[in-house]
């Protein structure tokens, strides 16, 4: 019998704020003075979904836990090495990363020392385990969209140190693909690769139309399980699902 366990694999949609081992939280927290339950059962459930949930954002509300232990270049740093250790154990040999730096500047850090921590501990990470690990960095669909113009400007040309592309992901409910049709065009102006979340509220519409806009990889796309038609289009368009 196949055991997938023993399979070497690609991870092609991982992210950061969302792979952290519980010894890594304990780490992070005790860095941060953030008090957290002591019982590792207590604290899964503080991170993790259990039963079924109600929307995207209500989903993504778990990840509020996870901020404030994110906001120095050493917890960034530590994230990324221990994300790629992971990695490694279950015989991954190359993973793309995704993080949204602007949720790690909440106190003094900014962009660029933000994604250049997450690339040391990449880099760090490849060396010790032999896990090609680059970079993705994600806009936030909810973000004023000059601002995402700049920080993609700050950070365009670290491509040489493992930045591979661009994504977006967040409020797909309140923010549709269309109303971000000119950040998405600056944003492959860059020229970089993108990938895009989309099709997550059950709207196949927003699939569509990364795909018209040239976009050839999609976080998650779940709307296109009704629409057979969709469905067609997804797979003449060459695409790439992430699931």
């Amino acid at each position: 019998m196949l055991n997938v366990n023993e399979l070497v694999k690609t991870e092609l949609h991982c992210h950061l704020d969302g792979s952290l081992s519980l010894g890594v939280i304990r780490q992070l927290a005790q860095m941060a003075k953030i008090t957290i339950p002591a019982e590792d059962e207590a604290l899964r459930k503080l991170v993790s979904v259990h039963g079924k949930v109600d929307s995207l954002m209500a989903y993504l509300k778990l990840f509020d836990f996870v901020r404030p232990l994110l906001q120095t270049a050493t917890a960034l740093e530590l994230a990324a090495y221990d994300l790629v250790r992971q990695a490694a154990s279950d015989k991954v040999i190359y993973i793309e990363v995704r993080f949204a730096p602007e949720l790690s500047t909440d106190q003094d850090l900014t962009i660029l020392e933000a994604v250049s921590a997450v690339l040391v501990g990449l880099n760090r990470g490849q060396e010790d385990f032999g896990v090609l690990a680059k970079l993705l960095v994600c806009g936030l669909k909810q973000t004023n969209t000059n601002q995402t113009k700049e920080l993609f400007s700050a950070i365009a040309d670290l491509a040489p140190k493992g930045l591979v592309g661009f994504d977006f992901a967040g409020n797909e409910a309140d923010y549709p693909t269309e109303e971000l049709r000119d950040i998405i065009q600056f944003t492959q102006s860059l020229g970089y690769p993108m990938t895009f979340h989309a099709g997550e509220c059950g709207c196949v519409t927003n699939v569509i139309q990364v795909l018209e806009l040239g976009i050839r990889r999609i976080g998650h796309g779940t709307a296109l399980t009704r629409n057979p038609e969709a469905i067609q289009a997804f797979v003449n368009s060459g695409a790439t699902l992430e699931m």
